[in-house]
């Protein structure tokens, strides 16, 4: 009877030590499947929002740093209103007597060769007469002391913006045209032309690229 209870005893404690060490078991399980595997959910979820939010940190920091280089409408038109007058000088050396880009065909007049090719990139083309031409075709061969001539019914020529890029502007040149000669002085307008006329800024200088001569 004794030896009975003592085998019922022992067998009590092993059944109480197994529960425990179920419980034991169960617990751990449940630690590291639910509340470690959350934590590492969360820690992992944070990582990804703090990297998202630097790479758009990046990206504001890019587009403000691409608007601080980017110029304005008023900035754009005023240079390519410029650089458009510049390369019309530059073909005609000397200019017709009705136009007025004085000031342009001084400078052309007041340079080298050499400094007028600074003014363009090195893959410049211009259309002149349904022709391309390179910058040394470009150039007026007698700068300043004898013009190439011209359409006497020419008019004149002004640029709409077309895009404005960091690096590149993109204008409309609209070339206006009268039906009788030397009408610059009236407001007779016969017909328009449209052609693109391109600027590229280069080691920071904005350089002519593209340019269609209307007459």
């Amino acid at each position: 009877m004794e030896e009975k209870k003592k085998n019922n005893s022992i067998f009590i404690v092993l059944t109480i030590i197994l529960f425990i060490l179920v419980i034991a078991l169960g617990s751990y399980i449940i630690y590291d499947k639910i509340i470690l595997n959350k934590n590492s959910n969360t820690t992992t979820e944070e990582k990804n929002n703090a990297k998202e939010n630097d790479n758009t940190t990046t990206e504001n920091d890019n587009t403000t740093t691409e608007k601080e280089n980017t110029l304005n409408e008023g900035e754009a038109l005023a240079l390519g209103n410029e650089l458009w007058k510049y390369a019309y000088s530059t073909y005609w050396g000397n200019e017709p007597a009705w136009t007025s880009h004085t000031e342009q065909h001084e400078l052309v007049c007041d340079t080298t060769t050499d400094e007028i090719k600074q003014k363009y990139t090195t893959d410049f083309i211009a259309t002149v007469m349904n022709n391309s031409y390179s910058i040394d075709d470009f150039i007026s061969p007698i700068p300043c002391s004898s013009g190439r001539g011209g359409d006497q019914f020419y008019k004149d020529t002004y640029l709409e913006i077309k895009n404005i890029a960091e690096n590149e502007i993109t204008y409309t040149a609209i070339s206006r045209y009268c039906a009788t000669n030397f009408c610059q002085g009236s407001n007779e307008i016969a017909e328009e032309s449209k052609h693109d006329f391109i600027i590229k800024k280069q080691n920071d200088n904005w350089l002519i690229s593209n340019f269609y001569l209307p007459n």
